[in-house]
């Protein structure tokens, strides 16, 4: 007895052993979310934090005086706060905001532009970054949108990873740190194409392109007179860029050419639904209907629609027989029916995992795009703006698992229809199911993806390896093979030239010739 008691302590000891040197062996990694607001992608990065904490990794975050307190669920994350100035506007507020609506690709980088410079400025001035740079971190990972982040990784001289929040069709980034990016089939970022476009598609989404290109210029040159003021000598680019992150999914996007410093880790935020709440039970155990739908907007909602839409919407679920959860914080529509329940916050993960629910009218948000097809839920899209109408078309087009209508000439009747459309064509479902086998259908899980890598990029000390250094060094006529058509064209030219003479003269010799015979 004495013997199995010492052998189990021994095997305690032994595992206390491991875990410590796996909490001891833990890399240490910085992560950079957007600086401009808190969004629903900063609460993905929180979340990404607590995967790598669990993972044994000693995890930091940079922050401003102007996000907010972090909502970590590990105690043991620590942040890195410097202070913007009194007059800053976080770019959630309802001013920025309508300001973003509807925007050109221009406005929208002449705005980044902007909040890349306040956050470069406060960050400098605060001398935090001196103070990281001591700590000697061995990763950096920084959301791509943070354009400021560019400065940090210099500065730092740390390896680095990306987060795309969008997935693969952002090409504002992906271009840069070098993908090949064909506009002949790739579907721009702030289009609604999807990869099999018309001419007229094409030449659109050729524009698009370009427009994006030209666009991030102004950025990127405010960060090199940035650089200069600063005297920070480091270069102004993607290039030193190891990888790249992207919460999405191989089959939820149409297919495009990557290369092998890219990985999909969608899903990673996503888990199995927990019980509802007692207030959300109790509707559903009280509701003369079988079946639920949950209708939600996201949290810019007050920003992006008027009362007047609310009224429609309430006016087209009241005659649904179904049971209505919308999460709505604003005054009760007037034309509100008894089906519907107005709740100031759902959990929506687990809603749309719940077993009655049958459909989800949504905006089409990044962090609802891809819990819906986990979940499987059928959907009617609403996209507000931003890159909504991309998602919503997605879901509706690619996928086939609903249908997407157009909130400024909604009227209650076509939502109606549009919802018993969906409910009683059972290909919406069926398409919503097989996308969530294929969404959850991985060799790994997203969160041991991205676990994998960023060991992998720390082990190696970055991945230079994975990189393209011709697709990176090549010019932007080098990269469309300008000059080798240009040459083809001038040789061309030139033979065409020679043989246009050479004829000429032999015409005049044969002339010359022939006068010359009949004289």
């Amino acid at each position: 007895m004495p013997n199995l008691f010492l052998n189990g302590l021994s095997m305690f000891v032994m595992i206390l052993f491991l875990v410590d040197i796996k909490m001891t062996k833990g890399e240490k990694i910085l992560i950079i979310s957007n600086q401009c607001g808190r969004t629903s992608r900063l609460q993905n990065m929180e979340k990404m934090a607590d995967i790598l904490t669990e993972g044994g990794h000693s995890v930091a975050m940079l922050t401003n005086n102007k996000l907010g307190k972090p909502r970590f669920e590990s105690p043991h994350i620590k942040t890195f706060e410097y202070p913007l100035p009194y007059d800053f506007i976080p770019c959630d507020h309802p001013k920025v905001v309508e300001k973003m609506l509807d925007a050109s690709i221009f406005t929208l980088m002449e705005i980044a532009s902007n909040y890349s410079r306040d956050i470069t400025n406060g960050l400098m001035r605060s001398n935090l970054l001196e103070k990281i740079k001591k700590i000697n971190y061995d990763l950096l990972i920084v959301d791509y949108v943070e354009i400021s982040g560019i400065v940090t990784a210099g500065v730092l001289d740390t390896p680095t990873i990306l987060y795309a929040n969008e997935g693969t069709y952002t090409d504002l980034i992906t271009g840069p740190v070098g993908h090949p990016v064909p506009w002949s089939f790739v579907p721009n970022t702030l289009t609604k194409f999807s990869d099999k476009m018309t001419f007229i598609e094409r030449m659109l989404n050729s524009a698009a392109h370009l427009a994006n290109a030209l666009a991030i210029y102004p950025a990127m040159g405010e960060l090199k007179r940035l650089n200069e003021e600063y005297n920070l000598n480091i270069p102004i680019d993607h290039q030193r860029v190891d990888l790249i992150m992207s919460n999405s999914h191989i089959a939820l996007e149409c297919p495009r050419p990557l290369m092998p410093n890219h990985v999909y880790i969608g899903g990673y935020t996503l888990e199995p639904p927990k019980p509802l709440p007692k207030n959300i039970n109790d509707i559903i155990a009280d509701s003369q209907f079988n079946d639920i739908i949950i209708v939600s907007f996201g949290s810019l909602v007050k920003d992006l629609m008027n009362p007047e839409k609310y009224e429609v919407l309430a006016e087209a679920f009241a005659k649904l027989p179904y049971t209505i959860l919308w999460k709505h914080t604003e005054k009760p529509p007037a034309t509100l029916g008894k089906n519907t329940h107005l709740i100031t916050w759902l959990p929506q993960k687990d809603l749309l995992g719940y077993s009655k629910t049958c459909l989800f009218v949504t905006h089409c948000g990044r962090s609802s795009y891809l819990e819906t097809i986990y979940h499987g839920v059928p959907v009617v899209a609403l996209p507000l703006s931003f890159d909504q109408p991309k998602h919503a078309n997605l879901l509706s087009d690619y996928l086939q698992m609903g249908l997407t209508l157009d909130i400024n000439t909604l009227v209650a009747d076509e939502l109606e229809q549009a919802i018993l459309n969906v409910l009683s064509d059972p290909k919406y479902t069926a398409n919503a199911r097989k996308a969530s086998d294929l969404f959850k259908d991985n060799p790994v899980s997203p969160r041991e993806t991205l676990l994998y890598w960023v060991n992998y990029v720390t082990k190696h000390d970055g991945a230079d390896h994975l990189k393209s250094q011709g697709i990176r060094n090549l010019s932007w006529y080098q990269y469309f093979l300008l000059d080798i058509i240009g040459l083809v064209l001038l040789t061309l030219v030139i033979l065409a030239i020679v043989c246009f003479y050479l004829c000429r003269f032999m015409i005049r010799c044969f002339k010359s010739w022939h006068k010359r015979k009949q004289d």
